[in-house]
């Protein structure tokens, strides 16, 4: 899947879940539309100077990462309920060309949600 930014260049997401225990786990690959596209971050359009955004080059590469996750979500009561998730991820090129040293990551989490 594709998706544009206004007026920057395009990223290109892509995913494929494993069919055993389907929403559970999933592999992810995570890749540039091209190499000469710049990896974006941000937090939307509440930065009047950078409207939000960043960007770090790619130095000729298209492949952010590679990653593994799995959530599992728990009904405690009817109205309580839990999630975890944990993810990890494996570096493809641009992110070791931003950070050598270490350039995987990890995410765990638990959320509790209440509902009324």
């Amino acid at each position: 899947m594709e998706s544009a930014l206004p007026g920057t260049t395009r990223n290109c997401t892509g995913f494929c879940t494993d069919c055993l225990h389907p929403g559970l786990t999933g592999v992810h690959t995570l890749r540039l539309a091209n190499a000469a596209d710049l990896w974006y971050s941000g937090g939307g359009a509440f930065q009047p100077k950078t409207f939000g955004y960043t960007g770090r080059p790619s130095d000729g590469n298209r492949g952010l990462a590679n990653v593994w996750d799995l959530s599992a979500d728990y009904q405690i009561t009817r109205s309580f309920s839990t999630t975890l998730y944990y993810g990890h991820a494996w570096d493809k090129g641009v992110i070791s060309s931003i950070y050598p040293k270490d350039a995987n990551g990890q995410l765990i989490f638990l959320e509790t949600n209440f509902h009324f």
